[in-house]
């Protein structure tokens, strides 16, 4: 029987999953996420403070003038987005004195989908996580995943 089962990876991710969550006694852990009001037109700071959150289209291009402003595209349910959020927080810091910002349109199933949507595909968001970089208004460059040295020499290069 335990063969069978480790021979089908989804089913083995999905036991260790529920095992972790089951025997984990802290429900404010990476397993948990928070969850967040209704008003899903609030520009509100993200958990470290650095980057702007923002759920729809109106807040989102408000703040697309000054320097650079790098659009960071992403979803709740996105494991390389959890893997590129605390380095962008590091790098909203490191390059706040020189004008650059840093927001984020989190796509959340169930909550702002219906808001998030129109706007990701005309950004034409296809993978996740996305970063778009604008200057002054205007579209300068574009990555996708989590090549966080391309996107960090782009920025250097635009500021």
């Amino acid at each position: 029987m335990a063969t069978r089962i480790l021979r089908r990876p989804c089913l083995v991710a999905f036991l260790l999953a529920t095992l972790l969550l089951l025997v984990t006694p802290d429900r404010n852990n990476a397993f948990f996420l928070p969850v967040q009001g209704r008003n899903s037109g609030v520009a509100r700071k993200a958990k470290g403070g650095a980057i702007m959150s923002f759920d729809n289209r109106e807040d989102f291009e408000k703040n697309l003038n000054g320097s650079l402003t790098v659009a960071m595209f992403s979803s709740s349910m996105c494991g390389p987005c959890f893997l590129m959020e605390p380095k962008m927080e590091e790098m909203a810091t490191k390059y706040a004195n020189d004008g650059l910002k840093v927001v984020k349109i989190s796509l959340e199933p169930g909550r702002n989908a219906k808001l998030v949507k129109p706007l990701y595909s005309d950004m034409e968001v296809r993978e996740l996580p996305t970063f778009i970089l604008f200057k002054d208004g205007e579209q300068k460059g574009r990555i996708s995943g989590t090549r966080y040295a391309e996107l960090s020499d782009m920025v250097e290069g635009l500021l």
